[in-house]
């Protein structure tokens, strides 16, 4: 359906109700290779991204969040030694503009998943040296640090994030080796420590998470390198199934827009 402005990966996603987002990432071949870009392309067009305002740092490894009318980008690695963030930078849908700060998490972190509701982000990662296992909570609209509000089931990194009404999920990821099956579930209203909600089909790292108001979806992949688009339900705890392939075998790091 169209292109981005550059190739990279790494990147964090955002969506508003008319476009979707995609800010940050890594570019092979520059120096450093994160990139300040934030590009917009709309739903329901064949057509090109173009570039928005940038972002105020470039960053790498980052995550992202949206509610009805902002768009959040959560961690990540940024500037000439990757070092990792914990920064969370808002930006608005309406008006296009640098993003603004919007406090941090509670840790440095990034390689993680995005969940949401239409009050809250939530944040299950990340890899700052090794793999960690916190979920972290932050407003949409109060500019705070992020709260550590409970656990995934397993330490893992690399892990696709998505979203029901009423609870968070997270499929695949990274432990110490790169197979991970686990879907965990954790609720929003809550926290705790998240439980084993079933299993993908294939174990793999880094794929991309999309949901509908029922299902959970998990694209791609790698560790080994997989193009299975794996559904299951978020409802009831069992193995996914492979619903079919993406045209790509591999596409690792990047994250998906949910809706």
């Amino acid at each position: 359906v169209g292109q981005l402005t550059q190739p990279r990966h790494e990147n964090s996603t955002q969506s508003s109700a008319t476009h979707g987002y995609v800010s940050g990432g890594s570019v092979a071949g520059s120096s450093p290779w994160n990139t300040v870009r934030r590009d917009k392309y709309q739903f329901g067009t064949i057509s090109n991204s173009t570039t928005t305002s940038d972002l105020p740092n470039a960053r790498s490894n980052c995550r992202g969040n949206s509610n009805d009318t902002h768009g959040f980008i959560c961690g990540g690695s940024h500037g000439a030694s990757s070092a990792a963030t914990n920064v969370i930078e808002k930006f608005s849908f309406a008006v296009e503009s640098d993003t603004a700060d919007h406090g941090d998490l509670s840790s440095l972190r990034g390689q993680g998943a995005t969940s949401g509701n239409k009050t809250h982000g939530y944040i299950t990662w990340g890899q700052p040296t090794t793999s960690v296992n916190l979920i972290d909570k932050y407003s949409y609209t109060a500019n705070v640090t992020a709260v550590d509000i409970g656990d995934l089931s397993q330490r893992r990194y690399l892990t696709a994030g998505h979203s029901s009404l009423t609870h968070g999920y997270t499929s695949g990821g990274g432990r110490l080796t790169y197979d991970g099956t686990t879907i965990d579930k954790f609720p929003f209203a809550s926290g705790g420590t998240a439980t084993d909600h079933g299993d993908l089909s294939v174990g793999r790292n880094d794929p991309c998470g999309n949901n509908s108001f029922t299902h959970g979806y998990t694209s791609g992949g790698q560790s080994p390198a997989s193009q299975h688009i794996d559904k299951w339900s978020m409802t009831s705890n069992t193995t996914s199934s492979n619903i079919g392939n993406l045209t790509l075998i591999n596409l690792a790091f990047f994250e998906g827009t949910n809706y």
